[in-house]
């Protein structure tokens, strides 16, 4: 018996849209093609692509015809035209909103929390956030960042600038010119939160033209991890992840099953965020305490297989854990015990992100005793096991 094969008739037609400068967007892709393939779906998915002419074009524009779309950033005019098509539709991005649009994207409040621990972790005396006011995932970055800074009882300087309505043509010399007068009123060492990596890079390009030294008077995070431009920067940028591939995934499912279902409601995805990837922009330690700063480096430079213990720097450093304790404290915000935790939590990051080792071998060779004990302490500083965070990576 001869198989027949499905005719294009038998496909479901789905634009995703991804602009190619989404430093993420392939993982988003990934993500997206996971689920279709679990879910063993017909979809034949349309893209904007650039080959240079070797691909047949799809213009993704209030012309097309099909069953759903993903998109990242759509205009008024095409969300109505898909409305009145009855096309469901899932947003990727916090920049557009309408009531039935679903949305599926990073939990931004997770994201600024995560990025003031992480800064105020460095010691820095003072701290920024770099942000377009227009921008709602900008405020519930914000939001996070000072629940934290909050917590600590710790100032935040909030610096603004509208790049969102700028003229093109114009746009990048007029952020440039307001990056350089906020740098150059910025108290000194700032540890500050940017937008995304592109406002990030630019901010360390603009501190380095003022003679701005980074990370030592400027500690500079960005978002979004992009895999260029994290490290075409001089020092190379430090970044909060992105979970780009379960937005893809999620942005399937919720399109999935809006199409099944018929309906157009809205949906709205909130996808945690777990990582923070720590690169020369924030590596440093913003102390003159010089006891703190050689704790901090003796816990950084051990074995990741015998980690060093409270007990190990308190006999490296002739220091009682009392003084050493109060030390951290006033300098850090944190005990001894909870540096060594970040500091072994990192290194695991980094370790599930490089390799594909069995989770069992990753946990003898960080100094576990058992992969469970690896397990535990994995999932109460992430909220999920090292292995569904290897999978996400």
């Amino acid at each position: 018996m001869t198989e027949t094969k499905p005719t294009d008739t038998q496909f479901l037609t789905i634009a995703v849209r991804i602009p190619s400068w989404l430093g993420y967007g392939r993982e988003m892709y990934q993500g997206i093609a996971s689920y279709v393939t679990e879910n063993n779906l017909r979809w034949q998915i349309q893209t904007e692509v650039d080959s240079d002419g070797e691909l047949m074009p799809h213009l993704l524009d209030d012309s097309w015809h099909g069953d759903g779309a993903i998109f990242f950033r759509y205009t008024d005019e095409e969300i109505e035209v898909l409305k009145a098509k009855n096309c469901p539709v899932v947003s990727t991005s916090r920049v557009s909103e309408h009531p039935w649009v679903s949305k599926v994207h990073a939990d931004n409040v997770q994201i600024g929390r995560l990025a003031a621990e992480h800064l105020i972790s460095t010691g820095a005396p003072n701290l920024a956030c770099w942000i377009d006011p227009e921008r709602a995932y900008c405020h519930e970055r914000l939001k996070g960042f000072m629940e934290v800074a909050k917590k600590y009882h710790r100032d935040v300087q909030v610096l603004e600038c509208i790049a969102s309505v700028y003229p093109a043509d114009r746009k990048w010399s007029i952020i440039r010119e307001e990056m350089r007068q906020q740098l150059q009123q910025l108290a000194r060492p700032t540890a500050l939160l940017a937008r995304d990596d592109i406002a990030a890079a630019g901010l360390i390009k603009m501190a380095l033209e003022l003679g701005i030294q980074v990370p030592n008077e400027l500690t500079v995070l960005g978002v979004g991890n992009d895999p260029v431009l994290s490290w075409i920067t001089m020092p190379a940028m430090s970044s909060v992840a992105i979970p780009a591939k379960e937005i893809g995934w999620h942005a399937a499912r919720v399109l999935h099953q809006r199409m099944e279902a018929g309906r157009m409601n809205e949906e709205v995805v909130n996808v945690p965020v777990h990582d923070v990837i720590k690169r020369d922009s924030t590596r440093v330690i913003h102390t003159s305490d010089e006891l703190v700063a050689r704790a901090c480096h003796f816990i950084r430079l051990a074995d990741p297989e015998r980690p060093a213990s409270v007990k190990d720097v308190c006999h490296e450093l002739n220091v009682s854990a009392t003084t050493l304790l109060k030390r951290f404290q006033a300098v850090l915000h944190c005990s001894p015990k909870q540096f060594i935790d970040r500091s072994r939590f990192e290194e695991s990051c980094r370790v599930l992100r490089a390799n594909h080792a069995p989770i069992k071998t990753v946990a003898y060779s960080l100094g576990f005793k058992s992969p469970e004990e690896f397990d535990r302490f994995f999932k109460r500083h992430a909220g999920l096991t090292p292995s569904a965070y290897r999978e996400g990576c």
